[in-house]
């Protein structure tokens, strides 16, 4: 009973002696551990945004064309595997009077179930229509912001009549007509979003290849429209079209396919999959990165925050250690002593782990991040449970480990002889011989004070300033690291060649059903501001290499030199030559000279490898990876791909030529199909998560911060009688604070000298795995003048919070302190 209240009388007196330094730890724990956690809740709420939004969106498991009679549909959407179908025909109506625009497209709920029970589209603003309602309708975020539309405003629609329908709509003249049917006042009530509106690079530019602005009109309006047209709503253009959802999803359709051809005799076509779920998982991939970088960030964070812990809890057993020491010689067993030590990092850890806990509910409402936050459907705070009960035993686990350890290695060190004769002699040895070493350099007293304090041993035999060293040290790693990354990055998205963009820009329409080389070579030959392009073509289907699905492409320079980046070699000039991108390259075990099979239905072609090239990558279109596909001639991919046309072509602009005349010139020749450049989507990836790797270091600077400050004050208090001492003897207030700058300035100085080349290693080294991970050619860069202004402005964050532990200096009384000894 005598050992537990002796263990509990001296566990009091530490906690009354140190309470301000076991709230500052467990400040820095509930910091650290909260945005760690914090990173990881919100990359789990990341990673699962998209699903969570396709469960609640409901898309069709496949879309079936009917050109048969109305019964036949109504049998085929009966067979026992039919769950739910709609209609949603693509309404002829523009919001111009005058004209067609084709910059917003009209789709018509045509039944109850429709955008209700499938393809539920997100609520963004206001609410969903009612489908009784004629004058309602919702719209997407691009149409809203094109024409300044929110939940109130009101608008006319303009419907084409049937017969404009039915032959301008099918002939493509459509865009010349004037709209001649009925038309009907809506008015907004919501403003949605669906999967396919979230991509992973926008366009903006009002061109074809951007996604245009939607309106969806209720049932009631639709049938308001076919009774002025005087049909049945399923005779309205693109009702033929309906959308089907499976009562167990993708496992159904065998049986619905075979059952449906029999009762329409063939006369179906069937689609399985949806437009969504592809534009879903392509837009994951997106999703994929952020979620990799919030990971990467927990993680180090995590790291992070439990080594400036273990320097913290270390320093506090040092100054304990001649007390203990005491303590062991006067009975008090090393089991007491051990659970004296623990107690204090025991309450710190559970006091940081339980506020973490907060901090990372506090924080949820900043996930998820980037495209993800644009797929979640529930934003605001979040408690994900067991994200947060796992998180909150890792870091009690992780710390308590630490502290045990830390704990037993100083009780060991009690009980050795070697350490006692150590703890005696060893730390007296080594700062005499430092004074006389930076006496004999002529240094101030100031100075001499500062820096030994720093560089001598204490009574523990260890450096006091350590972990405020290794603090320091680990923050300018961070910042490196930062700064590199970003630096790197930031050449890579300013660099169009880089991501394979040679050009100016890219004129055409990717989804053109008829080959463009006749009309488009004739518009751009006589173009003075165009000084090379070059026709491109993609196959119909994805042809293999040495039977390998590789995408392909058909280049077919027509004036000037334009052709792929190349990184070695060079580009195909004949029909039997091709070029392979890195990865595409490494994946075949191929190489320059080498012989590969093509093969594309019936077709095979035989043709050698030239050189290696950069692939062409804008957004989602062309390739993803920079370092994956093949280019051949367009005479090359017709020996495979006979019905290959030609959509699109590269246009460079003429030297000297202003960008703004040359572009309006395109636009007259091409119209809407004139595509600026845009970053690759990887690319466009990385640009979004660029914030994590400058939170990371303001974070590793933060914790630096306070552990510098820490061990400042705590080096003031625990020098006391050496600064008494010297007030005694002469020494001015102006110098006792000075040494205390000192002494900062050689922590800080020794953290930079160490973090400064590790952050520059490693910072060269995670940009090249990131790098290679895109398949970009991108080297490394190291911002030299961004690092030294980096440390400059450390230099001066150090100074400022060194003012308080200098000024407690300089209010040390010698009559006080001297009396007690």
């Amino acid at each position: 009973m005598i050992d537990v209240i002796a263990a509990w009388l001296r566990t009091r007196a530490e906690f009354r002696a140190s309470w301000r330094a076991v709230i500052v730890v467990s400040l820095v724990v509930a910091v650290g551990g909260g945005v760690a956690l914090a990173a990881a809740v919100g990359a789990r709420r990341s990673q699962t945004a998209m699903r969570r939004f396709l469960a609640y969106n409901r898309p069709e498991d496949a879309t079936v064309f009917f050109a048969t009679t109305p019964s036949v549909a109504e049998s085929v959407l009966s067979l026992p595997q039919v769950e739910r179908w709609m209609q949603f025909p693509y309404l002829l109506m523009s919001t111009n009077l005058s004209r067609f625009d084709p910059t917003t497209a009209v789709f018509g709920a045509a039944n109850v179930d429709a955008l209700q029970t499938i393809e539920r589209p997100m609520v963004v603003h206001g609410r969903r229509s009612q489908p009784d309602r004629s004058d309602e309708v919702m719209v997407n975020e691009k149409e809203a912001r094109a024409h300044h539309l929110r939940p109130g405003s009101s608008f006319t629609l303009y419907a084409f009549t049937l017969r404009q329908a039915l032959s301008g709509g099918a002939s493509g003249v459509i865009a010349a007509m004037r709209p001649e049917g009925p038309h009907y006042a809506v008015r907004v009530v919501g403003v949605v979003r669906e999967p396919t509106d979230i991509t992973v690079v926008p366009v903006r530019q009002n061109v074809t290849n951007d996604s245009s602005g939607t309106v969806y009109v209720t049932p009631a309006l639709v049938g308001r429209l076919a009774r002025a047209f005087g049909v049945d709503r399923a005779e309205l253009p693109g009702s033929e079209i309906i959308r089907v959802r499976f009562r167990h999803g993708a496992a159904d359709l065998p049986a619905f396919t075979r059952s449906a051809l029999a009762l329409s005799r063939s006369k179906i076509q069937i689609l399985p999959g949806s437009d969504i779920v592809q534009a879903a998982n392509a837009v994951q991939h997106g999703i994929n990165v952020e979620v990799i970088a919030l990971w990467l960030f927990a993680v180090l964070a995590a790291i992070a925050t439990l080594l400036v812990f273990a320097l913290n809890v270390a320093r506090m057993l040092r100054s304990e250690l001649a007390d203990h020491r005491k303590l062991l010689e006067i009975g008090m067993s090393r089991r007491q002593l051990v659970a004296v030590a623990l107690a204090r990092p025991i309450a710190i850890t559970m006091l940081g782990a339980f506020l973490a806990i907060v901090i990372a509910i506090a924080t949820s409402p900043l996930a998820p991040i980037g495209l993800a936050r644009e797929a979640e459907i529930h934003g605001g705070f979040a408690v994900n449970v067991a994200m947060l009960g796992a998180g909150f035993c890792v870091l009690v686990s992780l710390s308590l480990v630490i502290a045990l350890a830390i704990t037993l290695a100083a009780a060991s060190t009690l009980s050795s002889t070697a350490a006692k004769r150590s703890l005696r002699g060893a730390p007296a040895g080594r700062r005499a011989r430092f004074g006389e070493s930076i006496t004999s350099a002529g240094l101030s007293p100031s100075i001499r004070l500062g820096v030994a304090s720093v560089l001598s041993a204490d009574d523990s035999g260890a450096s006091p300033g350590r972990g405020a060293i290794v603090a320091v040290a680990i923050a300018a790693t961070g910042v490196v690291v930062a700064a590199t990354f970003g630096a790197s990055l930031g050449k890579l998205a300013a660099t169009p060649r880089q991501q394979g963009w040679n050009f100016d820009v890219v004129v055409g329409n990717s989804n053109a059903q008829a080959d463009q080389e006749a009309r488009g070579v004739a518009l751009l030959a006589r173009n003075p501001y165009v000084a090379a392009f070059s026709a491109l073509a993609s196959p119909p289907d994805t042809p293999t290499i040495n039977g390998i699905r590789v995408g392909l492409a058909g280049v077919d320079a027509r004036k000037g030199n334009l052709e792929p980046v190349m990184l070695d070699g060079r580009a195909p000039q004949s029909p039997n030559e091709i070029v392979l991108a890195r990865a595409t390259m490494r994946q075949l075990h191929a190489r320059v000279g080498d012989v590969v099979s093509v093969v594309a239905g019936t077709k095979r072609a035989s043709l050698r490898i030239t050189g290696v090239m950069l692939a062409i990558s804008a957004g989602s279109f062309f390739s993803g990876r920079l370092d994956e596909g093949a280019g051949v001639t367009l005479q090359g991919l017709r020996r495979v791909e006979p019905t290959a046309i030609v959509t699109m072509f590269l246009v460079d602009y003429a030297r000297g030529a202003d960008p703004n005349v040359a572009l309006a010139r395109l636009q007259h020749d091409f119209g809407s199909n004139v595509l600026q450049r845009i970053p690759a989507r990887d690319v466009e990836n990385l640009v979004r998560v660029d914030t994590l790797p400058l939170l990371l270091a303001a974070l590793l600077a933060g914790l630096a911060i306070t552990t510098l400050v820490y061990t400042l004050t705590a080096s003031v208090g625990r020098r006391n009688r050496e600064l008494a001492v010297l007030k005694a003897l002469g020494f001015e207030r102006k110098q006792l604070a000075a040494s205390v700058m000192w002494q900062t300035w050689t922590l800080a100085f020794i953290g930079f000298i160490v973090g400064l080349p590790i952050g520059v290693v490693i910072g060269r080294a995670a940009w090249r795995a990131v790098a290679g991970n895109i398949g970009s050619v991108q080297q490394p860069v190291v911002p030299a003048d961004v690092i030294a202004m980096l440390v400059v402005l450390s230099a001066l964050a150090v100074t400022v919070v060194a003012f308080v532990p200098a000024w407690l200096a300089t209010r040390v009384k010698p009559a006080t302190v001297l009396r007690t000894d």
